[in-house]
């Protein structure tokens, strides 16, 4: 039987903070050595643009350390445990061990859920045995449902159990590939407290993150931006989107959109990718949206380069498209509008500077090493906020490896990741209906 981990969530440490604040007059002495020799305007430009991507990220970096996980009082606990939750599960050609393993982390939680709903969305993988058992087994007090529809893919599998599920205040949604850590409901559950939020993203980690070195890179550049530009988003309440392999929302908000959420389109075609930032985008038109990063699930990563970039590539033109809706739909005086143009700004200016350096070399060769710098500084102090979560099968050797991954994994990002980015917003209009990656049966197994 597969073990989950447990995780230890330490608090923030102050060291990593002094050397961020320490890049500030190193940059500012580059720049001085940098700028003030130089004579070609092409020169000064090009630093000045970099300048201000600094800037955006240094701000980004600083304000995700004022990031702290929600906490309750005694009587808002007791209002949060009277609350009806409801985890839904929608599966399909799931590894069938993944979907037990997933079903049993739920029934295993600190603080079980009222109802704990699957939709089999037309599988060609047959689920018998893990229907009967947990039909059998399901704990005291937590209503076991197994809902079957023909393949529509998993926005409409999802609003399925949204509409059987009428005593719901909260949803859960949980990919039928993740694996909740025990705490993981009961900590999601506590920013709730709070009336203005309306949904809240749990911490992503990789399963398999051990398995190679491409798992390890993944998972470590997941958790750099959770727990950096995600931060800094949760902590103004504007988090842009909920991880869809665990997330928590007000029900009301979810069946106030249900029809929109079903019927979107994007130049005339259906989309059922990218549910996960739809339904953050609902949430963030009534309130606040955050993420707890007490609230930890396991997920299994792609094992190979093919199936790597093919989640990247879905994961970029379906963003491309929730950023177009949110520039749309959001007040353009919003912290979240704010952050979508800013982000596809500064994307738009990293890669041109980096575009014109290398064209005119002459130019560029003042500019390239100050880019690398303030990059790998900024992956240094992305790199030591990982360590605030410790897994319960960790080695000493772990660490070593993940701290050596988690650098790679920022140059990961600032290369292939980002011209794979680039490819995706070009092509945003494939962004379609149906299961993306898995087709016929699941890519990765426990």
């Amino acid at each position: 039987m597969t073990e989950i981990p447990r995780i230890t969530y330490r608090g923030f440490r102050r060291l990593p903070l002094l050397l961020l604040a320490l890049m500030i007059p190193v940059f500012s002495e580059a720049i001085r050595r940098a700028v003030i020799p130089l004579h070609g305007e092409l020169q000064i430009e090009l630093v000045a643009a970099w300048i201000v991507v600094f800037g955006y990220n240094l701000y980004i970096y600083a304000i995700s350390w004022l990031e702290k996980p929600f906490t309750v009082t005694e009587r808002q606990q007791g209002i949060l445990d009277r609350l009806w939750v409801t985890v839904i599960i929608p599966v399909f050609n799931e590894d069938p061990a993944a979907l037990d393993l997933c079903i049993r982390a739920v029934m295993e939680q600190e603080r079980l859920p009222q109802e704990v709903v699957v939709v089999d969305d037309g599988s060609t993988v047959a689920y018998p045995g893990v229907r009967s058992y947990w039909e059998r087994m399901a704990p005291y007090g937590v209503r076991f449902g197994w809902l079957r529809q023909a393949n529509a893919g998993k926005r409409h599998a999802q609003a399925k159990a949204f509409r059987n599920s009428s005593y719901a205040h909260i949803f859960v949604t949980v990919d039928s590939d993740t694996v909740l850590e025990r705490r993981a409901i009961a900590e999601g559950l506590k920013p709730f407290a709070d009336r203005s939020i309306m949904s809240v993203a749990g911490m992503e980690l990789g399963l398999n993150m051990k398995r190679n070195w491409l798992t390890r890179v993944t998972a470590c550049r997941q958790l750099i931006w959770q727990v950096t530009v995600c931060a800094a988003q949760s902590v103004r309440g504007q988090v842009l989107v909920n991880r869809g392999t665990f997330a928590l929302y007000r029900a009301g908000v979810v069946w106030r959109y249900l029809e929109a959420y079903e019927s979107e389109t994007f130049f005339g075609r259906p989309v059922s990718m990218s549910d996960d930032s739809y339904l953050t985008l609902f949430c963030l038109l009534e309130g606040r949206t955050v993420q707890q990063p007490t609230a930890v699930q396991f997920t299994l990563l792609p094992e190979n380069l093919s199936h790597h970039m093919r989640q990247w590539m879905r994961w970029m033109r379906g963003s491309t498209v929730r950023s177009i809706w949110r520039i749309r739909y959001l007040p353009v005086a919003s912290l979240g509008w704010l952050f979508t143009v800013a982000s596809l700004w500064s994307l738009f200016v990293s890669t041109s500077v980096t575009i014109v350096s290398l064209a005119y070399w002459h130019a560029g060769a003042h500019v390239i090493p100050l880019m690398l710098w303030s990059a790998a500084g900024f992956g240094y102090a992305g790199a030591m906020r990982i360590f605030q979560y410790r897994r319960s099968d960790d080695s000493a050797a772990d660490l070593l490896d993940t701290f050596c991954a988690s650098i790679l994994a920022v140059t990961w990002s600032m290369t292939f990741l980002k011209v794979l980015r680039l490819y995706g917003i070009f092509t945003c209009k494939k962004a379609g209906a149906g299961w993306g990656t898995r087709q016929q049966k699941a890519e990765v197994a426990v």
